[in-house]
């Protein structure tokens, strides 16, 4: 009877410590699987071509049908879902960005995703409902080859995400779902073709990459030499490998470490290689007092930011481990030293 009754504390710990980390588990696993309050499920019609969680399409010309993105609020307040529509461009970084963004299409004639889909600015979810977004998608009536790309963003407005700051601008939500829809209408490859539209200075010296053709151009590498204007001798020189850049788009390529660079005018000579392909480019810029300090005026929307680690779940949960393994331990010594202790008569 003594023997049981030294166990059981240890026994009612341990029952408290795995309940402790199941729930903490479940709440990361719920953080993860639902950060934003609200969930979101794509209805895949007919002409989807792959089972992906985006829109993936092949159409025909002059088609007309309605796509359904399933909403539902898992909160226990009503949410307002911003929904915004955008054609997808490419980042400083080689990344393809299917958020919103200022910069425009390049090329021929290039289709916008953005013009051929009407969609509701926002939607009003319930405490645990769900609605359905309906986007109208309409293909243009002349037949097209290659890809057409675009992103859809779901994003909560909340009062803080719409209160004024002093600058006019408004405060952004960190967090939102987006993804990608694309529509083509046959499989015909298409040859990639890049241009160069020049170079600028604005705090860093830009080149820019110029994907004129409506597929997405990838393990796109470039190399650039750079050099006084009247001058072969290369000051700095830079590389990059394995980019992707969406369609009629452009990549502004920063020059990484120029920031230094003394006023004056310079040339760049960049080469582009995209599988046996190659381009050249030879463009110039010039370094001012005004450039230097002016605020840099290539923007870019940041790409969907991964799932990270939850390390503050991870460090409750080995703090919790070593202060029961402690516990356990002191209960355990503390039962073995009183065994040995005779009793007194």
């Amino acid at each position: 009877m003594i023997k049981n009754k030294r166990i059981k504390p240890s026994l009612v710990f341990l029952m408290i410590l795995v309940t402790c980390v199941m729930l903490t588990k479940n709440k990361a696993n719920a953080e993860e699987q639902d950060p934003l309050g609200f969930t979101y499920e794509n209805v895949h019609p007919k002409n989807q071509i792959s089972d992906r969680d985006y829109f993936e399409l092949k159409v025909n010309p002059g088609d007309k049908q309605t796509l359904v993105t399933k909403v539902t609020n898992n909160s226990d307040k009503a949410k307002t879902i911003q929904v915004t529509v955008s054609d997808a461009t490419t980042s400083s970084t080689g990344v393809i960005n299917y958020g919103a963004s200022k910069e425009k299409l390049i090329g021929e004639e290039p289709l916008a995703i953005s013009e051929m889909i009407e969609a509701p600015t926002q939607i009003k979810v319930k405490p645990g409902e769900t609605e359905e977004i309906k986007f109208k998608l309409t293909v243009p009536r002349a037949k097209f080859d290659g890809l057409v790309l675009g992103g859809i963003r779901l994003k909560e407005i909340t009062k803080e995400s719409t209160e004024p700051i002093k600058d006019g601008a408004s405060l952004q939500n960190e967090y939102s779902y987006i993804y990608s829809i694309s529509i083509k209408e046959n499989d015909k490859k298409i040859e990639p073709e890049i241009t160069s539209s020049g170079a600028k200075y604005s705090q860093k010296a830009y080149v820019s990459i110029n994907n004129v053709r409506p597929m997405i151009a990838s393990k796109v590498k470039a190399e650039t030499l750079l050099m006084g204007e009247d001058s072969d001798k290369v000051l700095k020189e830079f590389k990059v490998s394995d980019y992707r850049i969406a369609p009629n788009s452009t990549l502004a390529l920063p020059l990484e470490g120029t920031d230094d660079l003394e006023l004056g005018k310079y040339r760049t000579k960049t080469t582009v290689f995209i599988d046996d392909k190659k381009w050249d480019f030879e463009n110039k810029f010039e370094v001012t007092k005004e450039n230097k300090e002016k605020k840099q005026d290539v923007l870019f929307e940041e790409t969907p930011k991964e799932k990270t680690i939850n390390w503050l779940v991870i460090i409750l949960i080995v703090v919790s481990f070593i202060a029961t393994t402690a516990g356990i331990f002191f209960i355990i010594s503390k039962s073995q030293k009183k065994k040995k202790t005779p009793d007194k008569k």
